[in-house]
């Protein structure tokens, strides 16, 4: 079978094992921390500074009590800026978009694991438990974590 057909098929059953397990997540709502990241003056704030984000000029925290952060990650300020402008409160969106990078994460760590073990059944063995373990649910059911899908 030609490389790039198993690498589909392994895209393919990665997908399905990920929507078969967290497909129940899609229509949640905002959970714990999405009510504070997705409120409408935070992101209001954040466009307005969106400058500053990207090319790293400090700037006063939003909120009164919290400490100016001086790290450097535009990707956890921009990425759910961007998605409060396209999806607004549609939450099926959110959590499809949080599904999608995770099905992607799964596949890369696939394609590593491949090319470290040159192992086509290690590697697809390996990203489908890492896609159906049940503690990367917090990377789909919560819709600010869709970061940690990112950084991974």
């Amino acid at each position: 079978m030609k490389p790039w057909l198993k690498n589909s098929l392994a895209f393919g059953l990665l997908a399905l094992v990920a929507l078969a397990v967290y497909s129940n997540a899609l229509h949640s709502g905002f959970m714990m921390d999405d009510h504070w990241m997705f409120q409408e003056d935070r992101i209001a704030y954040l466009r307005a500074n969106a400058e500053s984000l990207i090319f790293r000029k400090p700037i006063p925290p939003p909120l009164q009590g919290y400490e100016m952060d001086l790290s450097y990650r535009p990707l956890s300020q921009l990425l759910p800026m961007a998605s409060y402008l396209i999806f607004k409160n549609n939450f099926l969106a959110y959590h499809s978009l949080n599904l999608l990078l995770f099905i992607l994460c799964a596949f890369m760590i696939f394609y590593f694991l491949k090319t470290l073990f040159k192992d086509f059944k290690i590697a697809l063995t390996a990203a489908l438990l890492f896609a159906a373990h049940p503690i990367n649910s917090l990377m789909v059911n919560y819709i600010s974590a869709h970061i940690f899908s990112v950084q991974l």
